[in-house]
């Protein structure tokens, strides 16, 4: 692997910009490129570029229509109390259950 990656960062700057503003994750991006041998570093380093040489976009983007109002999440005590798989857990237990 080459020591000095910028360069091949900044040979799909243009593409790189284009991916993240149609919605396109990090992520999602780099894995793309590594798997078509364009830009072989590692994430942190992709990611590090992308602040660095692309200020303009911001770390997390999300598109105004992408939002959808959720319900609100159960604590984990109302989700143990309620089991969907038959299997009940307790901290406590009778000695004589388990012979």
């Amino acid at each position: 692997m080459p020591s000095n990656l910028l360069p091949f960062f900044l040979s799909q700057k243009e593409h790189i910009q284009q991916s993240l503003e149609e919605g396109y994750s990090r992520k999602k991006i780099w894995e793309r490129l590594k798997k078509d041998g364009v830009f072989l570093g590692s994430y942190f380093t992709f990611c590090k570029y992308v602040t660095n040489y692309l200020p303009s976009v911001s770390p997390i983007q999300v598109k105004p229509q992408t939002l959808t109002k959720t319900q609100p999440l159960k604590t984990t005590r109302e989700n143990s109390t309620k089991n969907n798989n038959g299997f009940n857990w307790t901290p406590n237990y009778n000695p004589e259950d388990l012979i």
